[in-house]
């Protein structure tokens, strides 16, 4: 029994001395599939597009109908404020992509909206924001 023993650790000696040498270094520290500077750059993308939508969002609630529709909605705008951080990425971009269009619409005369239209829209981009918040 203890011979085997022995010869059973001389072997898986053996063996992890042959793989330490015949395994190449490179498998052992290989590169990453994304170097560091691509991922800064992504990152740093994906603040600044980030920061646009909370600021395409914070313009239109700064609005005259965005105000409007606020006072309409009984909500405090400073409490929207600080909720809107709070958003995914992915909700911010879609709520800043219905606002950027719409506010393009509205300028290009495409759509005549009343101010009773636009603070529909304005609230229901409120709601969508409330019930994000909840949500998460």
């Amino acid at each position: 029994m203890q011979a085997q023993l022995r010869r059973f650790r001389r072997s898986l000696l053996l063996t992890s001395a042959v793989m330490m040498f015949v395994m190449p270094f490179g498998l052992l520290a290989a590169d990453h599939v994304v170097s560091p500077a691509d991922l800064r750059s992504e990152l740093a993308a994906s603040a600044q597009a980030r920061q646009q939508n909370l600021a395409t969002l914070r313009s239109l609630l700064a609005s005259e109908p965005g105000r409007k529709a606020l006072a309409a909605a009984h909500v405090d705008p400073a409490k929207v404020d600080k909720a809107l951080p709070m958003l995914s990425d992915q909700e911010l971009s879609r709520l800043a992509a219905t606002a950027t269009q719409a506010q393009k619409d509205f300028a290009a005369g495409s759509l005549s909206l009343t101010n009773e239209q636009l603070t529909i829209i304005i609230v229901g981009v409120l709601l969508i924001i409330i019930v994000a918040i909840i949500a998460t």
